[in-house]
């Protein structure tokens, strides 16, 4: 029986309880990285962005 609920795949603690707000990792190639990088790279705490894995 398919059921349309789903349980254990939704939900976190609430934002002011998460340590980061958003991370990447990864080398630079296509167009995203550079933009990325270039506005988000050591700007903000929150954001952390890196070339390799640190």
């Amino acid at each position: 029986m398919i059921t349309r609920e789903i349980k254990g795949l939704i939900g976190s603690p609430s934002p002011s309880h998460h340590p980061i707000l958003a991370f990447f990792a990864g080398k630079l190639h296509g167009s995203i990285q550079p933009v990325l990088f270039e506005h988000q790279k050591n700007k903000d705490d929150d954001v952390q962005v890196y070339e390799s894995l640190p």
